[in-house]
C-alpha cells in the first residue's frame, strides 16, 4: 500500500514514539530515548554514534556508538 501523502506515514511513527516516551513512560516504566545523533551518517541512515536518555526529558544521556558487527 503506497502513501496518499508523501512523509505521512512516517510523521505518525515518530509522533507515536513520541507518545509512547512521554505520555506512557510512567505507566510502561523503562523506556528510553534517542535524544540525539552524532557523526555521518551510512547509506542505510544510521549514524556513527547516538545519544540515549533513560526518559524523555532526562538531563543527561549515554552515546551509544556503532560498530561494525551485524546482527
Amino acid at each position: 500500500m503506497t502513501e496518499e501523502y508523501p512523509g505521512e506515514l512516517q510523521d505518525l511513527r515518530k509522533l507515536r514514539s513520541l507518545i509512547k516516551h512521554t505520555v506512557l513512560e510512567d505507566k510502561l516504566g523503562g523506556i528510553y530515548f534517542i535524544s540525539g545523533q552524532l557523526g555521518h551518517t551510512d547509506v542505510n541512515g544510521l549514524p556513527d554514534r547516538i545519544m540515549i536518555c533513560p526518559a524523555y526529558g532526562a538531563s543527561w544521556s549515554q552515546i551509544y556508538e556503532k560498530t561494525k558487527e551485524t546482527v
